[in-house]
């Protein structure tokens, strides 16, 4: 059966610029200028989406730290100007040919990167409302790089928010320390060609999802037990899941066609079917290649 929708997987390669074959079709490898990881997607169909960025990859930073406390921040004009670059090269690489997809996570993560989850969670506690103001910094710095981003070539963004479960926060938390800022970075990047709403999520926090402005939402069913039946009650807009990213260098063909087929016959006509999340970093060609081979592309 030929599919009806997008299908992505995620390649995570390090290389220079160039390109290679893979089942035939072309993938965009970069780097930036300093060599990291770089997390792509591939796209069934007429276009490829290139993904600068991601947990194990490029992904905007580190935010620059400020001269004394980790939470005594200004807003940045050009935030992550490598990345910027980055962007630059994989838009003149790609010649116009595609979409790109800048990553960015919320400025909770942002705050733990730049101290750490037990410092984040102690300024929460003993000083709620600093905490508020250096993560409505570090939202209007984000803006700025998005729309830096976009200018230099980029269709959207893949924003990472993976608080929004008891691990991290707890949904009133979530609610009070994340949701506003996390909104606020979507509506202001609300123009952008293809926006990804990439959720580490669990059921109870779904409601406070419904009202971002994201038209594609795009999480691990496998990782977060957040089902595709919960999400097509309650979202309209196009789904992206499906393939269990974790075993993903084990799953056979038969398995792989069984998740696209159980994904898509829930999920209807808007869908597309992805991995939750990165697939494992030692994924050999022959195994990245299965998902294409699977789906007839």
């Amino acid at each position: 059966m030929p599919p009806d929708s997008a299908c992505l997987l995620y390649f995570v390669y390090q290389s220079p610029l160039n390109s290679r074959s893979v089942s035939g079709d072309r993938i965009l490898l970069a780097s930036t200028v300093s060599a990291k990881r770089v997390q792509f997607l591939w796209f069934n169909g007429p276009l490829a989406y290139a993904v600068t960025g991601g947990a194990n990859g490029i992904f905007p930073g580190p935010y620059p730290k400020p001269a004394g406390n980790w939470y005594e921040l200004k807003v940045l004009d050009n935030p992550f100007p490598e990345q910027i670059r980055a962007l630059e090269l994989i838009r003149d690489g790609l010649h116009g040919d595609a979409y790109i997809l800048e990553t960015a996570f919320n400025p909770w993560q942002v705050a733990v990167k730049l101290s750490s989850k037990e410092e984040v969670v102690r300024l929460q506690q003993e000083n709620p409302q600093r905490l508020l103001d250096a993560l409505d910094v570090l939202t209007q710095s984000h803006i700025n790089h998005a729309k830096r981003a976009f200018a230099a070539g980029a269709s959207g963004v893949l924003f990472s928010i993976a608080n929004a479960n008891r691990a991290e926060l707890s949904p009133a938390d979530y609610a009070k320390f994340s949701a506003p800022f996390d909104k606020r970075f979507f509506a202001a990047t609300a123009t952008a060609r293809l926006n990804f709403l990439h959720l580490h999520w669990e059921n109870e926090y779904v409601d406070q999802f419904v009202d971002f402005q994201a038209p594609v939402v795009n999480w691990s069913v496998q990782s977060s037990g957040v089902s595709v039946s919960t999400v097509r009650s309650k979202f309209s807009q196009t789904i992206a899941t499906g393939i269990d990213e974790k075993n993903y260098k084990d799953l056979s063909s038969e398995q792989i066609r069984n998740q696209w087929q159980t994904a898509r016959n829930v999920a209807g006509s808007k869908f597309i079917l992805t991995p939750g999340c990165s697939v494992p970093n030692d994924s050999t060609d022959e195994e990245l290649s299965r998902l294409p081979q699977v789906v007839g592309a």
